[in-house]
This record gives structure tokens, sequence and C-alpha cells, in this order.
């Protein structure tokens, strides 16, 4: 494995995220530009990696609202680094210090490699719907307390 670093981003890492999100998630309608929305929400909780070399290597975007806590963006350059599991445990050590409660998610089913790893990260399905495009979406949830 790489040396990884976490990190909150800055306006210079915003390229570098924007490449990561759309190769993952232009097939389900993601456009350039529109990540950099999330990046500005000041409820956000946003945490990046990068490699030795300060490349960007993943990211991960959620909100917080009262003590619960929405998992929004995650997504990373090359699976099983190490990377996803990095950003979640620095995710998880920022929530502890928020005093958040929970935190929530809905993943579309085709996603599959996400969800099983948000099960093995203690995610537990709290139920299904459908997406406004047709897509089954999985609702999960961690209870942080």
């Amino acid at each position: 494995m790489d040396e990884i670093h976490i990190l909150k981003p800055n306006d210079g890492h915003i390229k570098e995220i924007e490449r990561i999100h759309l190769s993952h998630f232009q097939q389900i309608g993601q456009v350039e530009g529109e990540i950099a929305s999330y990046l500005k929400r000041p409820e956000n909780l946003t945490l990046i990696s990068t490699d030795k070399d300060g490349v960007v290597t993943g990211y991960l975007i959620s909100a917080n609202y009262g003590t619960q806590n929405y998992f929004e963006w995650f997504a990373v350059s090359k699976k099983r680094q190490g990377i996803a599991q990095a950003l979640f445990n620095e995710y998880l050590k920022e929530l502890k210090l928020l005093k958040m409660t929970s935190s929530a998610l809905a993943s579309r089913n085709r996603f599959k490699d996400a969800i099983i790893f948000y099960l093995k990260s203690g995610y537990e399905i709290k139920g299904v719907n459908l997406a406004n495009d047709g897509d089954l979406m999985i609702n999960l949830k961690l209870s942080l307390t």
C-alpha cells in the first residue's frame, strides 16, 4: 500500500476531485462543475486523500444536520489500495469529534462494491426506494452511539 494522507481540501483540489467524481458518477448524470457546489457548503464535512506526491486519490463529502450526518459522495481513484478505508476511518473520527449520533446514506444498487464496503463498515440497511431515474436505492444507517 502506498502512503496515504487524509486532509481537508482547498480550492486547488477541486479539479482533481471532479476528475475522480466524474469517472465514477458521470454514468448517473453528474456533469462537470456539479461537485464544486457540494465542496462549498458550510454544513459539509469534506475529506480528501492524497498520495505521497500530493495527488488527490479520493474524496468523501458529507453534510451535518444537528447530530445527524448524511454521507453524500465518496469515491477513490484506485480500489483495494486502502484509500477508501483510510478516508472512512478519518471520517468516523471527525464525526465523533463533532458529536454526531449517526450517519445515513443512500446508494444505488448498481454500486454493489460500495454497498458491501458500507455493510462491512457497520452500516445497516434501513430500506429501499426508487430514485427519480428508476434506479433502486439502498438506504443505510450507521449508529455512532
